[in-house]
This record gives C-alpha cells, sequence and structure tokens, in this order.
C-alpha cells in the first residue's frame, strides 16, 4: 500500500486561519460560533423552536470540535463536542427534522447518518437511534453482514473525485464496506487510505479535520476484527482512548431535557 502521510500541508494552512479568527475574538473562539441563535426561534411555535435550535446546534458543535483538535491534538473537548453534535442531531431526528445539510456544506449524509456516525466514533451509539433498521449502517454496525451485503448490491460504486465532496455517502463508501463484509484486513485499510487521499484534494476551508466518518468505520471494522493501521492526523488517536469516557450526567446539549420531553 503506497505510504500516506500523516498530514497533507493544507492542514498548518488551516491552523494558521484558525490562529487569525482566535485572534479577532480575543481567545474566546467557542464563543465566537453562533451558539446563541435561541433568539431566531423564539417566534416558532414550541416543537419547531427546539428542532431549528438542535439542527443549528450540530454544525457548531461539530466545528467546536475541530477548532479544539486543530489546537490541541490531544485535547479530549474534541470528543465531548462530536458527541454533543451526534446526541443533537438524534434529537432533532425524533422532533421530526428529515432534511439533510445541503443549505451547510456540498453533498452532505442526512443528518441522522452524520449522527449516528458520530455517536459510533465517541462509542456512545445506541441500537435505538437508528431510525431505519433496514440501512447498510445499521446491519453493519449490528454485524448483520449477509444483510448488509444484500443491501449493498443494489447500490452503484462511486469512485469519482469532485470538490468540495467528502465521500460520505454510501456510494462512495461502499468499497470500505465490502471490504468489512469480507473481513479484508488489507483491503479496508487501502480503501480507507483511498477515500482519506481524496478528501485531502479539497481546498483550504473544506478540509476534513477530524474524520467522524473514517473513526466510525474502524469501529465498525473491528467488530469484524479487521485492524487499523493507518496513523493520520484526521482521524484522532483520543478517539481510541479507551480510557477515556464521556460524562453524559454533565455533558448534554442545550435544552436537552425539554426536547426529550418534546419527543414524548
Amino acid at each position: 500500500m503506497k505510504k500516506l502521510d500523516f498530514k497533507s500541508k493544507k492542514w498548518d494552512k488551516e491552523l494558521r486561519n484558525l490562529e487569525e479568527v482566535i485572534k479577532g475574538t480575543n481567545g474566546k473562539f467557542v464563543e465566537f460560533h453562533n451558539l446563541s441563535v435561541l433568539g431566531d426561534f423564539n417566534t416558532l411555535p414550541d416543537k419547531r423552536k427546539y428542532l431549528g435550535y438542535l439542527s443549528a446546534c450540530v454544525l457548531n458543535y461539530y466545528s467546536i470540535a475541530c477548532d479544539y483538535y486543530i489546537m490541541n491534538n490531544s485535547d479530549y473537548r474534541a470528543v465531548d463536542y462530536i458527541y454533543l453534535s451526534g446526541i443533537s442531531g438524534i434529537l432533532a431526528d425524533r422532533l421530526g427534522k428529515e432534511a439533510d445539510r445541503n443549505k451547510y456544506q456540498y453533498k452532505r449524509i442526512s443528518e441522522n447518518e452524520l449522527s449516528l456516525y458520530e455517536l459510533i466514533a465517541t462509542d456512545e451509539a445506541e441500537i435505538d437511534f437508528f431510525k431505519d433498521k433496514d440501512s447498510v449502517i445499521y446491519h453493519i454496525y449490528c454485524g448483520n453482514y449477509d444483510k448488509a451485503e444484500c443491501l449493498l448490491q443494489s447500490i452503484e460504486m462511486n469512485d469519482s473525485i469532485e470538490e468540495g465532496c467528502l465521500y460520505d455517502t454510501i456510494e462512495y463508501l461502499k468499497a470500505i464496506y465490502m471490504a468489512i463484509i469480507a473481513r479484508n484486513e488489507e483491503l479496508f485499510n487501502e480503501e480507507l487510505a483511498k477515500r482519506i487521499r481524496k478528501y485531502r484534494k479539497n481546498m483550504v476551508g473544506y478540509s476534513t479535520i477530524i474524520d467522524v466518518i473514517s473513526i466510525a468505520l474502524i469501529k465498525m471494522a473491528r467488530k469484524a476484527e479487521i485492524n487499523y493501521h493507518l496513523d493520520v492526523i484526521e482521524i484522532p488517536k483520543i478517539f481510541f482512548d479507551k480510557n477515556y469516557r464521556i460524562d453524559k450526567e454533565k455533558l448534554e446539549p442545550v435544552f436537552y431535557e425539554e426536547a426529550l420531553e418534546k419527543c414524548k
């Protein structure tokens, strides 16, 4: 397998860009993110208010996680905020959100799927979180490989390179999933590296900082006794620290309890 560098040359440019942003916020880079959007939703009916706010939090929590990580690769708050992004998306989905993220990023997967990847990446996924229990993600996560392979047969693989694309939909991930199903460790690592090379071609500002898709795929592959051999900066080692536990009693999305109540 062709050697994959630990990080791309764009990484240092992203770091410099972030440092400039932080200077402009007097070091309060978390507050810089738009987590004070509740006012925009105060005039909406109750259920839609929580839905709108949680949906806005999904992207913002992910961005905060990336900022913490790019500034300090050992900052476990990156794990915490990926979890917050994932659980916010699941709650938004339960409140009835069906829209995707196209208004935020190019060719994003559905919010429910992204949230599942984030929760799998943080070891906080539960079976009840899967809205579609007949999806490839669900069956791979549960080890139902025959069923997953059956679903993948109808999906046409996409191996193209597209500017700004994050290669996170099933057609881009099919080869990786098929490698898991085949328990082919070498092929799994080759296909994972291939995907990383492709998204590294994106311009600065579209760089992948925390690759939650690959982290989740690695953790699902481990259930099939497949080991991960790459060492790249976009796949943080802190996500694989078995000694770290998210304190869910202290770490909740804004209006978590209220949103849960609205889901009943």
